[in-house]
């Protein structure tokens, strides 16, 4: 299986195969905070950042129009959709430079801009599936909240760190297959004073894995509760996604028939036959106990 991992660094201060059943569109787990968050944020502040974040990644991390592969021209208009509104002034004006710098071809400035919003497979072969759906479903998992502080150059803010699976469906010489892309992103939040959104992105970086996942070792936090019930879910951004339970430790996934499946089927992004993921063997059975001893 081939992988590719792309870190990007984004700131505003200074043969038809059989494929796995459908996953629910999106499914949404709850973060875990350090002391250090929960010290100088309170719950509901850090709810209401987490769900400006967990919204906008859904909404724009994988939108349908941009990830059909036979499209080839984008404008800046279609990269800065829903995007600019969710964004510091200083990050804004940055990201307005990284989208001419990536049509203009710059491959470093392409990677990005797909870390926030993905475009542009350059896979002149592939085609959208032949039902047509694409995105078949997104999960967001392992969110880490945590606190940076302030500098010289920068006031103090809210990091929210988020690993953002999506899987899509494609075809290539009409055969259908699945591909998974998966996203590690840590979004530096600030108050909006003008109050809607509740909260904006100053500043982004993660690492970003096509075909292969990536290995996340979250660290030792405290779970956050459900923001279900927040006001901030109310806001634009798209219908809410499911919301998991609160976990003991957010190195566990959902124990839900909701969750993806362990052994998704998918294809070498550089061709070839479809690949599913390893799954593990179940132990082999313990032996039979031996028959008792025959009396002296």
């Amino acid at each position: 299986m081939l992988g590719l991992s792309f870190i990007v660094l984004l700131a505003g201060c200074g043969g038809g195969d059989d494929v796995e059943p459908a996953l629910p569109d999106r499914w949404v787990d709850q973060p875990a905070a350090t002391k250090q968050a929960r010290s100088v944020f309170s719950l509901h502040e850090i709810q209401a950042a987490y769900a400006v974040v967990t919204r906008f990644a859904l909404a724009h991390g994988f939108d349908p129009a941009l990830i059909d592969p036979q499209k080839t021209s984008y404008s800046p208009d279609e990269l800065n959709a829903g995007v600019l509104n969710r964004m510091t002034p200083p990050l804004r004006e940055r990201w307005q430079a990284r989208v001419t710098e990536a049509l203009d071809g710059d491959q470093e400035a392409k990677d990005g801009i797909r870390l926030l919003q993905f475009y542009d497979w350059e896979q002149p072969d592939w085609t959208l599936p032949p039902e047509g759906k694409v995105l078949r479903s997104q999960w967001i998992r392992d969110g880490e909240v945590g606190l940076t502080e302030a500098t010289e150059d920068s006031p103090e803010r809210m990091k929210i760190t988020i690993t953002h699976e999506a899987h899509l469906s494609f075809a290539e010489r009409e055969i259908p297959f699945d591909l998974t892309v998966v996203k590690r992103v840590s979004y530096w939040m600030l108050e909006n004073p003008e109050g809607t959104p509740s909260w904006l992105i100053d500043e982004y970086e993660g690492i970003f894995s096509v075909g292969d996942g990536l290995p996340v070792a979250p660290a030792n936090q405290e779970p956050v509760p459900s923001a279900t019930n927040t006001p901030d879910l109310e806001g634009p951004g798209g219908p809410e996604a499911p919301v998991g339970d609160p976990l003991d430790s957010i190195a566990v996934a959902p124990e839900s028939a909701n969750a993806p499946p362990a052994n998704p089927v998918r294809r070498d992004p550089a061709g070839g036959a479809p690949v599913k993921d390893p799954v593990q063997a179940p132990p082999p059975p313990a032996p039979p106990a031996p028959p008792p001893a025959a009396p002296p």
